[in-house]
């Protein structure tokens, strides 16, 4: 039977008891693989490929860099407010809202978004074995996107379930695997259709107005880069200094996201998809299956990173309710995303959470 010492440690990572800092356990590498990994999955693709659609490589490369990092150069401060005091947001933002305005905001701009988006790393993980098993000549129901979704969604949700100690070595072990995949896919894009030829390609843009196209660009890296506030308290608490709240959230979130979205956006341009499944699929090759693998390999950590910001925070809102319980209420919104119920999600994360309003719709598709 665990200690009281060890019982209170396991509350305050399922709690809005303060974390002391002996009960921290990130440091900054472990909080920069945790953010990164959270980038690399579904949206740092989704994003880039986007971004590759909008605007000619160069171009894209100047909006996501720009988008990305400036505004968390100042935002990323909240992380070491966060750490200082140890609480998340869920408890630190009544300064401001009261204990009431907290819940309506937080859980309105805050959870609500972030539940909805969390079905999409298991659909895009569902998507991609899908390709992988077909490319493999499997039929039936191995090749089953919904029982692979339901898979992706299960992993990560007990990555979540056990806490920040399993994050921390789940990261540790599948963040650097990822940035190699990464890194191999890129020299291998680059050695086959060469830098020149990507950089000459011309997308069809968000806009006939080639200007207009590389606003909304910025625009929406501009989106990206203001939407993790409410992450900064769930991690910045257990991070074991302040410094390790501030840098791992503006390297991971910031540089290595707007970075790492370049392949996506070679992919998006290469294959003239915006769709980043798609498009590795149109383009072919063994090397597919290597991306599609990062996929597999990326999304369930996403997945336990966000699930991990919901049911933290909802437990902090609601504290009779058991761990267990909010950490699987995520599983309602995967058959949502599933059922094309994702159309909607979307539609509201845009209402709730951001403005890639027309991000949001072509997923939804």
């Amino acid at each position: 039977m665990a200690s009281t010492e060890e019982q209170i440690r396991t509350e305050v990572f399922r709690s809005k008891l303060p974390a002391l800092p002996k009960e921290r356990v990130f440091n900054l590498t472990d909080h920069t693989f945790t953010t990164t990994a959270w980038s690399i999955a579904t949206w740092l693709f989704v994003m880039g490929a986007w971004q590759g659609f909008a605007a000619p490589l160069h171009l894209a490369i100047i909006a996501t860099l720009f988008g990305c990092t400036v505004p968390l150069l100042f935002q990323s401060f909240l992380g070491r407010f966060f750490a200082r005091w140890g609480v998340d947001v869920a408890f630190g933002a009544r300064a401001t809202y009261g204990p009431l305005g907290t819940k309506i905001v937080v859980l309105l701009f805050g959870v609500l978004p972030a539940w909805c988006w969390i079905s999409i790393p298991a659909v895009m993980f569902g998507r991609a074995v899908n390709k992988i098993t077909i490319g493999m000549g499997s039929t039936g129901l191995i090749t089953n996107e919904f029982m692979w979704s339901f898979l992706c969604m299960a992993l990560g949700l007990y990555i979540t379930y056990k806490g920040p100690d399993w994050m921390k070595w789940s990261f540790r072990f599948a963040t650097p695997i990822m940035l190699i995949l990464i890194v191999a896919i890129t020299v291998r894009m680059l050695s086959e259709w060469g830098l020149s030829n990507i950089l000459a390609i011309r997308p069809e843009g968000l806009n006939p107005d080639p200007y207009v196209s590389f606003i909304i660009a910025v625009e929406m890296a501009l989106g990206l880069g203001v939407s993790w506030l409410f992450q900064f308290g769930c991690y910045g608490r257990i991070c074991k200094s302040e410094s390790a709240a501030y840098y791992g959230t503006f390297i991971g979130w910031g540089i290595l996201w707007a970075i790492l979205s370049i392949p996506a956006m070679f992919v998006a341009l290469v294959a003239g998809a915006e769709d980043i499944v798609e498009g590795v699929s149109i383009i072919g090759g063994t090397w597919v299956m290597v991306y599609l693998f990062l996929l597999v390999i990326a999304n369930p950590s996403s997945l336990a990173t966000n699930g991990y910001l919901i049911s933290l925070t909802l437990r902090n809102f609601f504290p009779k309710l058991p761990w267990w319980l909010v950490v699987c209420s995520s599983f309602i919104v995967l058959l949502l995303g599933i059922s094309r119920g994702i159309r909607l999600i979307c539609q509201l994360h845009c209402v709730t959470g951001c403005s890639n309003h027309v991000l949001c719709w072509r997923v939804g598709n």
